[in-house]
């Protein structure tokens, strides 16, 4: 029987998003570093979910069919390659699942956390509202606009609404 052997090509998923994985780490250490936090663990559930997903996607793949270092002793599990689109690799890794992680000496971090997503919450109800009113504005004044226009067209007299 012919070996087959897998291509490096899938290797491009880790070079073109270097700079995203460098990224993740440093939103996980940043709580650390600054003290807000102890450390981080993750938690065993979104794991094994993952893993799960992952050997389903890969039992699929060309990746179960072939003798190579990335399966377990060259022929036993996948473990490796992101068998999916790269995009999905860059989605996963723009911020991390905080639900994921179990978090040590966490109490200035949570509360941190708390008041910037109540800021977040407070920033769109306020530019929500003033797009609103400055919509209703600009609608009112171009009915006023209209109104005169249609006034000076066909009643020959002005009116002035504005």
């Amino acid at each position: 029987m012919e070996e087959v052997q897998v291509s490096p090509a899938y290797f491009h998923t880790s070079v073109l998003n270097f700079c995203r994985k460098i990224g993740y780490i440093l939103q996980l250490i940043e709580p650390v570093l600054n003290g807000s936090v102890s450390s981080f663990s993750v938690k065993a559930a979104p794991t094994d979910a993952y893993n799960v997903k992952l050997q389903e996607r890969l039992s699929r793949s060309v990746f179960v069919h072939c003798s190579s270092w990335a399966r377990t002793n060259g022929t036993g599990k996948a473990f490796n390659p992101f068998p999916w689109a790269v995009t999905w690799w860059w989605w996963w890794l723009r911020k991390p699942n905080w639900a994921h992680f179990v978090a040590v000496g966490a109490e200035k971090w949570v509360w941190a956390g708390r008041i910037k997503a109540v800021k977040r919450c407070i920033t769109v109800l306020l530019l929500s509202w003033l797009c609103i009113r400055g919509s209703s504005r600009r609608i009112l004044h171009n009915v006023a606009v209209s109104i005169s226009l249609f006034s000076m067209l066909f009643l020959e007299q002005p009116l002035s609404l504005l």
